[in-house]
């Protein structure tokens, strides 16, 4: 038998996920209550280095002009 703190004990037994800060223990226990539940988990939208090149896909649309600036062509 396990004696949680109230607020501990309101995360396992009221939370209908569990998420990526709770520690381990916390999650064991919540699992045990919600076999069917699902678990939220922190996407990380931080850009990995080096950033991607923008690359023109259509190079017979594109036009050079003045001192190498492209400007799109009307077809």
């Amino acid at each position: 038998m396990i004696t949680l703190c109230l607020p501990c004990h309101a995360k396992v037994t009221r939370t209908f996920y569990v998420q990526d800060d709770w520690p381990e223990f916390l999650r064991v226990l919540w699992r045990e209550q919600h076999p069917n539940g699902h678990e939220q988990g922190a996407l990380n939208f931080g850009v990995a280095l080096p950033p991607a090149k923008n690359v023109p896909l259509f190079d017979d649309l594109l036009e050079t002009k003045g001192q190498g600036r492209r400007k799109l062509v009307s077809a």
